[in-house]
């Protein structure tokens, strides 16, 4: 793939995610899983899947990024993010 064409990729997802389009930028990113690093690919469904409420599906895709060596502070702030609304959905299914 050309170099522009990977930058005109790029420019649709980030278009997507801009307009908080994130079920279309979901959408986007799981046809174009080549496009990114997996470790950056993992971590950019989680924080999609995150702002759609799907804190389950964040959380196993922010692991595998950082099982697969995405370790920074942003890595571990969303770590925390997702835990906290995991734990929070549990207990509000305990509850009901």
């Amino acid at each position: 793939m050309e170099d522009t064409t990977i930058k005109d990729e790029l420019k649709t997802y980030q278009d997507l995610w801009t307009a908080k389009d994130y079920q279309k930028a979901l959408e986007w990113l799981e046809k174009h899983p080549s496009s990114f690093s997996a470790e950056t690919w993992h971590y950019n469904l989680g924080t999609t899947y995150g702002q759609l409420g799907k804190f389950a599906q964040a959380r196993f895709h922010f692991e595998q990024s950082y099982q697969l060596g995405k370790r920074d502070e942003t890595m571990a702030e969303s770590l925390k993010w997702v835990h906290k609304e995991v734990e929070s959905e549990r207990w509000e299914s305990l509850s009901s």
